[in-house]
């Protein structure tokens, strides 16, 4: 069986055609990014009715793992892997919230505010 992977619009910032995150059709689906947090709700219903069993996060920045702490919430089955550097931002994103804040305080609404993930 070919393996699929559809993009899904995560409509960063709201535009259209403007952040993605990629799920793979496998076995065992899997997503690759989570969003932002603001965009968390637009990436659910983008999934249907796949539940990944797990999100991939390549890196920890607000627009790739800003929504982790959302998905984990609403997909409690679903483990959330990242490497081990980054893994306390995403317990604790304070920092991520308080750089991005700092360094673009026009845009930072635009990501939303991400939560915890469950350890």
């Amino acid at each position: 069986m070919p393996l699929r992977i559809d993009t899904l619009d995560a409509r960063q910032f709201g535009q259209i055609q403007s952040g993605a995150v990629y799920l793979l059709h496998a076995p065992v689906p899997v997503l690759i990014e989570s969003g932002t947090a603001a965009s968390h709700d637009v990436v659910l219903r983008a999934l249907g009715d796949v539940e990944p069993a797990y999100v991939f996060l390549t890196h920890i920045h607000l627009d790739h793992a800003g929504g982790a702490g959302y998905l984990a919430r609403a997909l409690p089955d679903c483990t959330i892997v990242v490497h081990e550097r980054g893994l306390r931002h995403l317990l604790d994103p304070s920092r991520l919230i308080e750089g991005v804040r700092s360094a673009s305080p026009d845009l930072f609404p635009s990501y939303g505010t991400p939560i915890p993930i469950p350890a």
